[in-house]
């Protein structure tokens, strides 16, 4: 196999490629957030609108509850019929 390289520069080398990629997915994809961040400001989820208002927005949207909610007992509870037999 490889003798001309060693199991710890394998290790660095491979670190040092772990790291240039995630910088470079961070600087592309995070620029602004990281630029906030090292200004001391904080970047979660605000959205600013046209209007110049900043407003806070979820990824998902908002949870919104269902209108009706019902519970029964464990004894209402039925996993089988009752015309199954063994």
């Amino acid at each position: 196999m490889f003798t001309s390289i060693s199991w710890q520069q394998y290790l660095l080398a491979t670190f040092g490629l772990v790291v240039i990629y995630y910088g470079a997915v961070l600087l592309l994809f995070f620029r602004v957030e990281l630029a906030l961040l090292f200004q001391g400001k904080r970047a979660a989820f605000s959205i600013s609108s046209s209007s110049g208002v900043s407003r806070r927005e979820s990824i998902l949207g908002e949870a919104k509850q269902e209108a009706i909610v019902t519970s029964i007992s464990n004894e209402e509870l039925q996993f089988t019929s009752e015309n199954e037999t063994n």
